[in-house]
């Protein structure tokens, strides 16, 4: 990331960097149109009938919805392309976490799930 900063100092452009944590929802792209993490999780409770997770499970990571994540970019191209002052280089990273999740609260709801749809 402070390659990129640099390197785009160094030419002369701006550079504006999104810094996304997990995403998650159904994508509408070409490529990931579900969440890899969640989607192992899934795979895995399946395979051997129970959701899992490390330790106490309170480790966690930030989170953002797709769609949310969809906007942003939206916002900053159409704000960059207007000409506004969007911050660049160093002052020009954006973290765009939206909300927070621990592994156990993500194994409780895919148990939960796994033993109503049986």
């Amino acid at each position: 990331m402070l390659g990129v900063i640099t390197a785009a100092e160094r030419q002369g452009v701006e550079a504006h960097i999104l810094l996304p944590p997990d995403i998650y929802g159904q994508g509408t792209g070409l490529f990931n149109q579900h969440t890899p993490q969640l989607l192992d999780l899934v795979k895995n409770a399946i395979g051997v009938g129970y959701s899992e997770y490390i330790g106490d499970g309170l480790g966690g990571a930030g989170h953002v919805h797709i769609t949310d994540l969809a906007e942003l970019y939206k916002v900053m191209i159409l704000r960059i392309l207007q000409g506004e002052d969007v911050p660049s280089g160093k002052d020009g990273l954006f973290f765009t976490e939206t909300g927070y999740h621990n592994w156990f609260d993500v194994a409780k709801l895919i148990g939960e799930v796994g033993i109503s749809r049986g």
